[in-house]
């Protein structure tokens, strides 16, 4: 309120510098009450509008029963995050409103002092009033008290703040709501925005809502260190109301911004502040002021961390394919790795190699060790009927520890290599155990047996133990469960240009035993069959 005729003895004593007792419940500070923060997220292609409406009865004496808020400027395709609904009441409190003919129960933000008329204290409310506002449109406000005659209480104004989100892939932007009440007279307030993150030089939107503003002057509103407006608070949105808004600069770097407003002769209530401001949204596939990168997620380990920005070069980092080695180039991207220790395909038969991808390349071992005599069988026909059988005979020196465990722990594999001339292709593989159809013979080995064939066909096995030329291996596979090769030609089972190779190998130990046959009493579609020598 301006000071005149009808000012406190409070602000009549202040302006003119004259010393007097205050009653115990009246404050002697001028500066009443305090802001608290209720909202701040960071919301894609967010922002605020704000609009309000006086409902003042005691400025014009004409009492108002109800205020109509016009509100603009949410772009089209946005949602409506939340609606509040401010007001402040002079000389008393009122909690509840009418609100598009809705009754809604209010949040009683607090009560402050004077405002230069004879009441001593002023009340603020907030409504969330958001299931009722679906965006730009008229909104009509009543329920609320507006007296003509000062004592009474008497609703300032009201005013509705609409806070919008766009879509999911627009620019991030904070907004930070700050409500409660601030009364002034004939002093300063000074509010702060803390814990801003600013990474670059922006613009932002700044809003104040305020009552009891009248011609008599107000002094500055400032927005950190900068003059917004002089004598601001006038009544703009009718009689003892302010809703008023202002685009302001934040630099690179800042944390805080504070606010302030001076009054001369007028006593002003503040409810409500708020701030918007673009803020990258990491995570949103879009790179933003601030922003190095954005792969559309908030997770570190894929060469753009969970702050959008670039991981050192060097990181390790996952860029699809199964190669380990892969590392950041420090730019955002992944690079194939050149090492094979991430490809695997469990396969003895195969050795794994990298060139962007996993390149599994069958490979004869050469540290395998053969045996006196040797013998390969080989049946293709119905799937009942298919066979392979594989018999060692005056193996190298095998103790029990080379045998691993199989009861427990170790896999065997038998390989059944054959070559073209270019070199060697697995034809196929049988792998069995661990399992309970193992038996130890400590210390003369392992015994395998499984009438069923449940794994790939084998039903028999044998691995001996012995001194140089004396160890034995056998493995009789049979039934449909054997991954029978498939024939080289309609008249040969293998090439065998020049050999066919089989080698057993264990998964706990590098000892592996090995049989290379140079020739074959039998190589028919059908059927294979050679011994050594």
């Amino acid at each position: 309120m301006e000071v005149t005729g009808r000012k406190s003895a409070l602000v009549s004593a202040l302006c003119a510098g004259a010393i007097f007792i205050l009653a115990p419940t009246q404050s002697p500070a001028v500066v009443v009450g305090s802001l608290a923060t209720s909202y701040d997220q960071l919301l894609p292609g967010g922002g605020i509008v704000a609009a309000g409406a006086s409902l003042s009865g005691r400025e014009d004496m004409v009492a108002n029963v109800s205020a109509m808020i016009t509100i603009s400027g949410i772009p089209g395709g946005s949602t409506v995050e939340r609606a509040y609904l401010y007001w402040v009441v002079s000389g008393g409190s009122d909690t509840t409103v009418t609100f598009e003919s809705q009754a809604v129960v209010a949040t009683d933000l607090g009560t402050a002092g004077s405002t230069c008329w004879t009441p001593l204290t002023n009340s603020a409310a907030r409504a969330d009033v958001t299931a009722l506002v679906s965006g730009n449109g008229v909104y009509t406000v009543e329920g609320l008290p507006s007296d003509t005659n000062q004592d009474n209480p008497d609703t300032d104004g009201v005013s509705l703040v609409v806070i919008y989100s766009g879509a999911a892939s627009d620019p991030g932007r904070r907004v930070i709501v700050r409500d409660g009440i601030i009364t002034e007279a004939v002093d300063l307030v000074a509010d702060t925005f803390a814990s801003l993150v600013v990474p670059v030089d922006t613009t932002g939107r700044f809003h104040v809502v305020a009552g009891d503003g009248q011609t008599a002057g107000d002094g500055d509103l400032t927005f950190a260190g900068t003059t917004l407006a002089t004598d601001a608070f006038v009544g703009t949105d009718g009689n003892l109301w302010d809703t008023l808004a202002y685009d302001v600069a934040l630099t690179s770097g800042m944390t805080s911004a504070e606010w302030t407003s001076g009054t001369g002769p007028d006593c002003l209530a503040y409810a409500a502040v708020t701030l918007d401001y673009n803020q990258a949204l990491c995570g949103n596939e879009l790179i933003e002021a601030g922003e190095e990168c954005d792969d559309g997620n908030t997770a570190s380990g894929d060469c753009c961390s969970a702050t959008c920005g670039f991981e050192s070069s060097e990181s390790p980092c996952d860029n699809g394919d199964d190669c380990s080695g892969d590392t950041c180039d420090g730019e955002g991207t992944c690079g194939a790795g050149t090492g094979a220790s991430g490809c695997d395909d469990s396969s003895p038969c195969t050795v794994e190699t990298c060139n962007v991808n996993c390149i599994s390349t069958p490979t004869v071992d050469p540290t395998c060790e053969g045996g006196t005599k040797s013998l390969l069988l080989m049946l293709d026909k119905a799937d009942e009927a298919d066979a392979i059988k594989w018999k060692l005979i005056g193996g190298p020196e095998t103790d029990q520890a080379d045998l691993g465990d199989p009861v427990a722990t170790t896999a065997y594999t038998l390989c059944v290599f054959d070559s073209s001339g270019a070199g060697d292709t697995l034809e196929t593989e049988l792998t069995f155990g661990p399992s309970a159809n193992w038996a130890s013979k400590d210390p003369k080995g392992f015994k395998y047996k499984d009438k069923l064939g449940t794994l790939d066909g084998v039903g028999k096995a044998l691995v001996k133990t012995g001194a140089a030329g004396k160890s034995k291996m056998f493995v009789r596979a049979k039934g449909v469960n054997v991954p029978m090769v498939t024939p080289f030609s309609a008249t040969e089972l293998f090439d065998q240009n020049p050999r066919v190779v089989v080698q057993l190998f264990n998964s706990t130990t590098p000892k592996c035993w090995d049989s290379e046959f140079l020739g074959a009493k039998k190589n028919s579609a059908s059927k294979f069959k050679a011994k050594t020598p």
